[in-house]
């Protein structure tokens, strides 16, 4: 069936969810979509496999704009299109600028597009989240000029 090339089955699971279709994610990992069953953390019908790995929930702040929880992790996935928005000299702990992690991170995207996100029902405490991400902007990222 698959060449395990030495590959333990639990290595091999962990690899393909499905025969043939390619699991990709881990630490050093663009983000890439595979597809997925009825399980949470789905948009349409996708998982996503996150710097910390693979999604378990995901919430739409805004069209571009997801956060995204995993079993260890978390932080805000942002398209391309948003990530060009965001100034060039704030930089993201995951150094890739579409992944902004749950802890000193999310602060910079929240911020930015703020204006989209209150409107978004995902949006849980918008005005007491959008005080706590200035205070973390100000130690974890001060060349961030708000």
């Amino acid at each position: 069936m698959y060449e395990s090339n030495g590959m333990t089955a639990a290595r091999i699971w962990r690899t393909f969810d499905r025969p043939g279709r390619r699991r990709f994610g881990g630490h050093n990992q663009k983000h890439r979509e595979y597809p997925a069953g009825k399980a949470g953390g789905e948009i349409g019908g996708f998982k996503m496999v996150t710097p910390w790995g693979p999604s378990q929930q995901m919430d739409t702040y805004a069209p571009g704009i997801i956060s995204v929880s995993t079993a260890s992790h978390g932080g805000i996935y942002l398209t391309k299109e948003r990530a060009a928005k965001i100034p060039a000299n704030v930089k993201p702990w995951t150094g890739d600028r579409q992944w902004w992690e749950e802890d000193c991170d999310w602060c910079i995207p929240y911020i930015i597009f703020a204006d989209e996100i209150k409107n978004s029902p995902a949006a849980y405490r918008f005005q007491e989240n959008l005080e706590r991400a200035r205070q973390i902007a100000t130690r974890y990222h001060p060349e961030f000029k708000q």
